[in-house]
């Protein structure tokens, strides 16, 4: 089976449909990566994901900064890993550091700061101590669930007006734009907006490229 076609047909099929088909679809470099973030998020299974990130390595897909930092939020650190390790993309240094608190895995946190040193960026969450790479275990900052981040939400909400550079606040309506699904912003940490899918039914995060205001 083509990419194309896996693609094409993933969003008709039951979860485990999707996961049972995604060995069969085969990768090469022209596969468009976007179609690889829509399934590695939206499959709903962090091995699945974990594996197609890894296949689209192993094939040369390459990402940008903002792809990669999407594909960290689906929680499959040995996946993520790969990525960063094949990729010639330039990151920034918001990026590198919300790359670098999303995981708690310490080869991907080696890695963010090898691309930092690369790239000449001092990242703001290493502190002047750090230099010989030592890395403390930290706890992983996992993606929250329904009421946490409801919870997350009503703290944020009382402060959201004084918030500053924000393209969207706390109870704003919006779409999703490469999905097409509309939900409520609940929360926002740093750079990411937490929005409440299908009426409650899920939680996901996103950056402000991946939205759009719905009137």
């Amino acid at each position: 089976m083509t990419w194309e076609e896996y693609y094409s047909k993933f969003y008709g099929w039951a979860t485990s449909t999707q996961i049972k088909r995604l060995p069969y679809a085969m990768l090469n470099a022209d596969v468009n990566p976007a179609e690889i973030v829509d399934v590695a998020r939206d499959i709903m299974d962090e091995k699945a994901a974990g594996r197609l990130m890894k296949r689209a390595a192993n094939a040369g897909i390459q990402f940008t900064a903002e792809q990669i930092l999407e594909l960290s939020q689906c929680e499959a650190d040995e996946g993520l890993y790969m990525i960063l390790e094949t990729s010639s993309c330039t990151f920034s240094q918001t990026q590198l550091d919300d790359l670098y608190f999303e995981t708690g895995n310490d080869n991907v946190r080696r890695k963010v700061l090898e691309i930092a040193r690369n790239q000449g960026i001092r990242l703001q969450s290493v502190c002047d101590d750090e230099e010989s790479e030592e890395i403390t275990p930290q706890r992983k900052h996992k993606r929250p669930g329904l009421l946490s981040a409801l919870f997350f939400g009503a703290l944020t909400d009382k402060d959201s007006g004084k918030m500053s550079g924000l393209q969207f606040r706390v109870g704003d309506h919006v779409r999703v734009r490469y999905r097409g699904q509309e939900g409520t912003i609940i929360g926002i940490h740093g750079n990411l907006y937490m929005v409440s899918l299908k009426d409650g039914a899920y939680v996901d995060s996103y950056i402000a490229s991946d939205l759009e205001k719905c009137w």
